[in-house]
């Protein structure tokens, strides 16, 4: 959050300064209304800096795609296709079941929702044997209490079931969206090759 609040303060002093040839094509392109500008800039400063670090892949965005975020997914497409920004676009539909399931596994998630959750949960994991967790979350403090609220369940197939939003908010709990957000930002729905760059799971 402090790198992007830098990145803003930059772009601003180049703009004071009229170094335009210097902002993104996407920055130059006529003006959006309010939310879209907003997350205009989002795109940009990803992209920025995902090209200071040297990252040759493009930044990719994944988005709940059930319910408003279909129609986001399909604006996001087009902006690309506009050349409006360069991201990839990966819309998650997390009401489908997972690609995959292993029987014998301890935890089976039932929707890719469950996944998700599931997945992020084991990469929190310290490892048994080295006591080393594979990811580290740096997060705000409603973000952190988000990932932390929903129970854990099971239905009558044996799957694992995270609490719903609905059932969440039945016991006054609040929609986690910050945390989704986070989730999303570490799954991937289905196995991705690129070229000279390994798999990302």
């Amino acid at each position: 959050m402090q790198l992007l609040k830098r990145m803003e303060k930059a772009e601003a002093r180049l703009q004071e300064q009229g170094a335009a040839a210097y902002l993104p094509q996407a920055a130059r392109q006529p003006p959006l209304g309010p939310c879209a500008s907003r997350a205009q800039r989002h795109f940009d400063l990803a992209q920025r800096l995902a090209d200071s670090l040297g990252f040759t892949v493009p930044v990719r965005l994944k988005i709940d795609q059930n319910g408003l975020g279909h129609g986001a997914v399909g604006m996001l497409k087009i902006w690309a296709e506009n050349s409006r920004h360069r991201a990839e676009i990966v819309g998650v539909m997390v009401s489908e079941s997972p690609g995959h399931d292993d029987p014998g596994a301890v935890m089976r998630p039932f929707k890719k929702r469950d996944e998700m959750w599931l997945a992020t949960r084991a990469l929190l994991q310290p490892d048994p044997g080295t006591g080393v967790c594979r990811l580290r979350l740096r997060t705000d403090r409603n973000a952190a209490i988000q990932l932390t609220t929903p129970k854990l369940q099971y239905n009558s197939g044996g799957h694992t079931v995270i609490e719903s939003k609905k059932a969440m908010r039945a016991r006054g709990m609040k929609n986690p969206d910050r945390a989704e957000a986070v989730l999303l930002a570490v799954y991937e729905p289905e196995p991705i090759i690129r070229r000279g760059g390994g798999l990302l799971v």
